[in-house]
């Protein structure tokens, strides 16, 4: 019922009754004002209310009502669904989705959680070097050695638990890059750079995202050792757009795109990529319990 032709039957069908019963019949009518369909007042106000609900997101719950949905494993249970979110100390935190990095694999959470993205509205070069294998003091290549990472582990994530509770969160392994073929060829059409190696790290508790969390597939990702363990999308972005949970901040995401250029969401749903030198806003997943 979210389309225009469909609500012109809906307008069509309407009769001067003031106050229908939930019972009454509605005759629906197709483009041609011929007859098409019937439906009772009561399953039109049942569509309208859960495309209502489906759409409007919270803009505040409860981290112990959270943590219940965790457990039961169902956010609907509880009013919550992906997308909804909550500012706590300026940072938001928007609702994921359920396990979503949940398995038996050893790179996955064993135990059940909640995805929450987190933004912080601050700003950071994913290299202020602007290379992307060439961290600051000396770190190395790739996103594991990147300032972008350095910032989200050292600086932001104990601000994450100082909001959320350390003990409510969740570290497991990740595969990050760890190496950059200054001369590869890359998804730009040039060998200007590609990631060319990659490496475990253990108990990560925060890391910003993939071209294929956000967009479903990757888009300038130079190789696939960018994707790593981060190569499912997120159930937010299956039902959001980027740009409504992140307004217009577009931050970076963990893809090398060449020897000196980073993925990075972008306006009106966009993928783009941007020299590794610039501060931008930044993005990161972390997992509650």
């Amino acid at each position: 019922m979210e389309t225009k032709a469909a609500m012109q039957q809906v307008i069509n069908s309407l009769t001067a009754t003031t106050s229908p019963n939930d019972t009454d019949i509605l005759q629906l009518h197709n483009n041609a004002g011929l007859p098409s369909s019937k439906v009772t007042v009561g399953g039109l106000k049942g569509k309208m209310a859960e495309t209502i609900h489906r759409r409007t997101r919270l803009t505040n719950f409860d981290l112990n009502v959270l943590k219940q949905a965790v457990i039961d494993q169902n956010l609907e249970k509880y009013g919550l669904k992906v997308g909804d979110q909550k500012t706590i100390n300026g940072h938001t935190y928007v609702i994921a989705g359920l396990n979503c990095m949940k398995g038996t694999h050893n790179y996955r959470a064993t135990a059940n959680h909640v995805g929450l993205i987190v933004i912080p509205h601050t700003t950071q070069a994913w290299n202020a070097s602007g290379k992307t294998n060439e961290g600051a003091d000396g770190r190395g290549e790739g996103y594991l050695n990147s300032d972008l990472h350095y910032y989200l582990e050292n600086t932001l994530l104990p601000l994450v638990e100082t909001d959320l509770g350390a003990s409510n969160l969740i570290g497991h392994a990740k595969i990050l890059t760890n190496a950059v073929n200054t001369t590869g060829t890359n998804r730009l059409g040039s060998a200007t750079g590609c990631s060319s190696g990659w490496t475990w790290e253990q108990d990560c508790k925060i890391c910003a995202l993939s071209e294929v969390q956000v967009y479903g597939s990757i888009v300038w990702s130079s190789s696939g050792y960018d994707t790593g363990e981060a190569c499912r999308q997120l159930d937010v972005f299956r039902v959001y757009n980027h740009t409504e949970i992140f307004g217009n901040e577009y931050p970076w995401l963990r893809d090398v795109v060449s020897a000196s250029d980073a993925a990075r969401a972008y306006g009106h749903g966009g993928a783009i990529y941007t020299a590794a030198s610039l501060a931008l806003h930044v993005a990161a997943l972390i997992l509650f319990k």
